[in-house]
């Protein structure tokens, strides 16, 4: 695979993007719930998740953000 990927839910959302290099997931990829929401951010590098920023979202029932989260290099960020 070389180039944009994504992946849907039954529902026909959105549920995973990002890009390919080499058969290989590369680059921002983004996930979100059933609902279109944005559950997670991480960057990769060939393949490998890459050192440095991950940041997780938190929603409550009414689809409203609860938190959000950020980590980098594996220290929460404020």
């Amino acid at each position: 695979l070389e180039g944009p990927g994504e992946r849907y839910w039954t529902n026909g959302q959105l549920m995973q993007q990002g890009n390919y290099k080499n058969n290989k997931k590369h680059g921002p990829w983004i996930d979100y719930d059933k609902d279109g929401n944005i559950l997670k951010e991480v960057n990769y590098k060939n393949g490998n998740f890459e050192q440095g920023e991950i940041t997780t979202y938190s929603y409550h029932k009414n689809g409203k953000l609860g938190w959000k989260s950020t980590r980098k290099n594996g220290k929460m960020q404020r």
